[in-house]
């Protein structure tokens, strides 16, 4: 099988270099996969793309997605995905920090989980085994935490305890049926958002969904790309998307009540069933009176009996 890992940059050139080569060293333990590397970056102004270059020469499985401007995350997600999937005939994709947060170590997990059949596999860090970095000042471990559990609460899923790591692998199928969607939601060129747009609706179309343990590390080089984003675009996107999942529930339950409805009338013209039945009765009971005067009991089971089909077609809670 081929894997493809898009790593998107900016301004990542103090890291980018050391991170290539624990991928290689990565790489070197596993069989049975071709494996290559996409960096996607955005025009980094401190020359990322020449130190790719640089290591390009010697490593021929790295390669280099150049794009004129930057234009988020998301954006450049979806350039490298298209890039692997479409030209470098990738089955599987993998996406991951330029930071060195992510630690290639994991890599093997991760396809060990696609080779048992996963489709959608996370690198998850608030599962037995995963972490996050002790030094982190309170407000952030805050910002994580809350916020991931809330994604859970707001979206109805705890299929997932990790919505927005971008340490992350899946396959063709899943990118294809979560591309239009996240387009839909607006959340392609929006970082935390597109994340957990694409994790939303990959579990939604119920793929397979599955998690690696990780312990996440914090940059040692650059600035943090994290900003104001996830404190706005975030929230608009749970709240949205949570009216959108009530509204399809109002729209089911209702042609749930159509369809039983539409049963019920189906069943056949009750009245004039009732009506045939009574005239038969009568007719009976006129030519049973001509046999015997005395007799004017109806035969056991003649009664009319109308079923409540409400017992039939229980209409469910949602």
């Amino acid at each position: 099988m081929r894997l493809v890992i898009v790593i998107p940059t900016y301004n990542e050139k103090e890291n980018i270099v050391n991170l290539l080569h624990r991928i290689n060293l990565t790489f070197r333990d596993i069989r049975g996969w071709t494996l290559r590397v996409l960096i996607v970056d955005d025009n980094s102004p401190d020359g990322t793309a020449d130190a790719v270059r640089d290591v390009m020469r010697r490593n021929r499985k790295v390669f280099l997605l150049s794009r004129s401007k930057k234009t988020g995350l998301g954006g450049a997600y979806f350039s490298g995905m298209e890039r692997a999937f479409k030209e470098m005939g990738a089955d599987v994709v993998g996406i991951m920090d330029a930071d060195l947060s992510h630690n290639p170590a994991y890599i093997p997990a991760f396809l060990g989980k696609i080779q048992r059949g996963y489709e959608f596999v996370v690198g998850a860090r608030y599962v037995r085994g995963g972490s996050i970095p002790s030094d982190w000042p309170l407000y952030r471990k805050f910002l994580s935490v809350f916020g991931n559990t809330m994604v859970s609460v707001f979206l109805g899923k705890t299929t997932l305890t990790d919505w927005t790591s971008g340490y992350r692998f899946f396959n063709k199928d899943v990118y294809v049926k979560v591309r239009p969607e996240i387009i839909e939601d607006r959340a392609e060129y929006r970082g935390y958002t597109f994340n957990i747009s694409f994790a939303y609706h990959a579990v939604s179309e119920g793929f397979k969904i599955g998690q690696v343990p990780i312990k996440f590390s914090d940059r040692k080089k650059g600035k943090s790309k994290l900003g104001l984003e996830y404190l706005f675009h975030t929230p608009i996107f749970l709240l949205k998307t949570r009216l959108s999942i009530l509204r399809k529930g109002i729209v089911k339950r209702s042609r749930v009540v159509i369809r039983v409805c539409s049963r019920t009338q189906s069943v056949g013209p009750v009245g004039s069933s009732s009506s045939a039945r009574i005239s038969s009765s009568a007719s009976w009971r006129t030519a049973g009176a001509r046999r015997d005067s005395s007799f004017e009991s109806e035969p056991e089971g003649s009664s009319l009996r109308v079923e409540d089909l409400r017992s039939r077609h229980p209409l469910r809670n949602f």
